[in-house]
């Protein structure tokens, strides 16, 4: 079982993307945070698996919190979700580009997980 952060300011988004990971029946944990700080505030605390990261978010952004993450956790996998292209700076292991379909989620997730 695999434990998931899913991080976005967009609450529709959010959900969306939770709804996906519990409906894929794999068993993931899956925890939410609104903005990048709240997701490191939540890995303090646990040790996730994977994290799912929207790009475009106040404060700061998905490749921001991906360096970040990659710095103080480096064995987390992180997925980007963005309509742009994110700058070079990243440090996600995946880019999921918006709009994307369930199976396209899913498929990366299990990639990165080795599920």
């Amino acid at each position: 079982m695999a434990w998931i952060l899913v991080v976005d300011d967009n609450v529709q988004i959010l959900e969306i993307c939770v709804s996906c990971l519990v409906d894929a029946g794999k068993g993931y944990d899956i925890a939410s945070a609104y903005n990048g700080r709240h997701a490191l505030k939540w890995m303090e605390k646990e040790t996730f698996d994977l994290v799912l990261t929207d790009f475009q978010m106040p404060e700061m952004k998905g490749d921001e919190l991906s360096i970040v993450i990659k710095e103080k956790y480096p064995a987390v996998p992180v997925i980007i979700m963005t309509g742009t292209k994110p700058p070079e700076a990243h440090k996600a292991d995946k880019i999921l580009k918006k709009p994307f379909k369930s199976a396209d989620l899913l498929d990366l997730v299990k990639e990165l997980l080795r599920d």
